[in-house]
Order: structure tokens, then sequence, then C-alpha cells
């Protein structure tokens, strides 16, 4: 006798049983909807492959760069992608790698026609690689993206964007600049103004093809952009283990504020600031007192110092320098035209005070030495009035 099939099987046995009608419609409906489950689970698949296919060819065609990536997962309020790989345009360089990218998003402005809004962008163990020929090598990027008449903020359509361990390399033909295991957290309430930063990161530097820079540095910050930057309020910047050129420090903080064609204010602290001995201003200004006195300035090889900067645009100009060893400070009024600077140490002192164009210099110092200083306190403020023209 032949057996009979699986699904007939079922249904004989359903029969068999006297079953009310409600409880068969039930488990009609029971094996109905399980059928549907799986057709539609198998059907979502396919669009899902669909719509990463087709968006991988889009990209690819219209970038001429290649994609790659291991997996993708698209759902209802968030997408994941695994192992992404873009690569350089028509190159086989890489331009960007990123381990995992989850992006959770909020779908319901989109019934209002509205734009959709990301809830959070986590970016994990990534690189980007940043250079500058003639153009930067992500203007095709850009340049995709098109113009808006939208001001930047209200084109920023995301809630959070963090990273774990993202590399950036930014190379010009003189400059390099590495962020290594950088981890930032960006937040911004939709059509907000107002952008919260935070990141911490490990910093090597190259500048003019041959100056080296290397820092741990963490930043605590929030930052007003409506198309530009019109405020950065510097809650806390702060730096270990810096060293450029000669010059060394264990630790230093900023913390300060800009508002854009208005002012900037700086406090800054630095610990056992070393190699400042061996700048070409201090040499300078040694070689000169050395000429004089037969002997170098008398001040420690490790200093602790405090600066202070306070900018007005084309106002005014104020900073001081403290430590243990010396004082400096400047003050320097553009529309009234006078300035005043005054240095102490524990053996010497020299005060500069100008008024339209009339210097008085008082000073234990020699006629030859307070002319030198003078020279170059009238090349700073020069250099000072082109910084507070640009603020």
């Amino acid at each position: 006798m032949q057996e009979q099939p699986e699904g007939k099987k079922i249904i004989n046995n359903i029969k068999k049983h006297n079953f009310s009608t409600f409880t068969k419609i039930l488990i009609f409906l029971f094996i109905f909807f399980l059928i549907s489950f799986f057709s539609i689970k198998l059907l979502s698949n396919k669009i899902k492959n669909q719509i990463s296919l087709r968006t991988k060819n889009f990209f690819e065609n219209k970038l001429e760069r290649k994609i790659t990536y291991d997996k993708l997962h698209i759902s209802t309020d968030f997408i994941e992608l695994k192992n992404l790989l873009i690569l350089e345009k028509k190159s086989e360089k890489e331009f960007a790698s990123i381990k995992e990218i989850k992006v959770i998003f909020d779908i319901f402005p989109l019934l209002k026609k509205s734009d959709i809004i990301f809830d959070r962008i986590f970016f994990e163990k990534s690189r980007i690689n940043f250079y500058k020929n003639f153009n930067w090598n992500f203007k095709d990027i850009i340049d995709l993206i098109g113009e808006s008449h939208k001001p930047f903020y209200q084109r920023m359509i995301f809630r959070e964007i963090k990273t774990k361990e993202l590399d950036i390399l930014i190379k010009t033909l003189k400059n390099e600049l590495f962020f290594k295991n950088s981890n930032i957290d960006i937040s911004h309430s939709i059509n907000s103004t107002d952008f919260d930063i935070k990141a911490v990161s490990e910093i090597f530097a190259i500048l003019n093809s041959k100056n080296t820079l290397t820092a741990k540095a963490q930043i605590n910050s929030k930052i007003k952009i409506i198309d530009e930057i019109e405020m950065l309020d510097i809650l806390n910047l702060s730096f270990e283990n810096f060293e450029y050129e000669n010059l060394k420090f264990s630790y230093g903080e900023i913390r300060g504020k800009y508002i854009k064609d208005k002012s900037l204010n700086l406090n800054i602290d630095i610990k056992d600031l070393s190699g400042y001995k061996m700048t070409k201003i201090y040499n300078l200004i040694n070689s000169s007192y050395k000429k004089i006195y037969s002997k170098d300035i008398d001040i420690s090889s490790q200093i602790d110092i405090q600066m202070n900067v306070e900018i007005e645009k084309n106002n005014r100009f104020n900073f001081e320098i403290i430590s243990d060893e010396f004082t400096l400070n400047s003050k320097i009024n553009y529309i009234e035209n006078k300035s005043m600077w005054n240095f102490k140490t524990k053996n010497y002192y020299f005060k500069f005070e100008s008024y339209s164009g009339k210097q008085k210099i008082t000073s234990n110092f020699s006629e030859t030495l307070n002319k030198f200083i003078t020279e170059f306190i009238i090349k700073a403020e020069t250099e000072f009035k082109k910084t507070s023209e640009v603020l």
C-alpha cells in the first residue's frame, strides 16, 4: 500500500479527532501563518539580497570604487554591516575599512514625508585614509551627496555618532596627521545647532615634512554650528606625554571659548615643560644676553607654566605667562593704539609701554638687550594683529 504524503497524514489525523469548528479554524490559521512566515522570511532575504546588490552596484558604478563586505542585516529599525572595505577611486588601495557598522534609525518621520532620523551610528575598529594632492581623495563622495539649501545643522539628521578604535590618517604634501585608537562620541538634538563632542586619541604627526609630534589627547567640548562653527566651548582638552621637536611636557590642559567674529579666550596649564632652551627664540634671546653678561640666562631646564590668552577681533590682544621662574604679561589695544609688556624674573625686569607711536622702556637690562627685545615686541604685535583680524 502506497504511503500517504506527510501533509495528507496531518489532515487525516485532524479529521479523526472530533475538533470543534472553532478549533479547526485555529489550527488552520496556525499552519497558514507558519507557512506565510517562512515564505515572507525567504522573500525578505531575497529582497535584502537584491537591495544589497543594487546598492553596492550603484555606488561602485557612481564612485568607480570597489566595495566589499561580509554581512548585511536590514531590519525595520536598524542596519548592520560587517567587514566593509572601500577602495580608492579606480585603484586597489584601501580608502576605508570598518569591522562593524550599526545604524539605528526612526522610520516614522518618513510617514510624514520628512527625513529619516538616525538615532545612533556606531563604528567599530575602523580606519579611514584621507589624502590630498590637488583635491581630497573623498571629493567624489562629497559631490555625490550634492549641495543643499539647508544649513549644515539641519542636514545632520542623527542623534549620536560613536566610534570605537577608529584610526584616521590625514595626509597632504608636507603634513601627515594620524589619530590612532580614537574613541569619539558626537551627540546632537535634531534641528539643534549644538553638538557635544567627546574624544580620546593617540596623535602622531609629521609637520612640514620634518617636525614630529606625538601625544595622547582627550577632549570634551560643545560646538555651535549653523553653516560654519559659530561657537566652540572647550570644556577640557588635555595632552599627555606631548613631544614636538625638542619641546616636551608630561601633561597639558586647555580650557577656553571661541565665538566667531568676536573673541577667543584660552587658559593653558603645562606641567614639566622641557626642551624650550633648544628653540630658536630662546637661543636668540640667550645669545644676546650672553654677549652682554658673559653667561647664560639663569632659568631651570624644566618648568611648569600657566598661560592665559584673551583676543577680541580688531580690538585687543592680551596674554600672560606665569611660572616659578618668571612672569610675562602683555596688553595690546589696537583701537587706542597702545600696548604694554611686562617681564620679571628673580633678578631682572623689563617693561615696555607704547602709545600712539611713543615708547617708554623701564629695565635693568643693557641698552643693547633692550633694543633687541623692543624689536621682537614690535614684530610680535604685528603677528598678533593678524591673528586678531581673522577671528
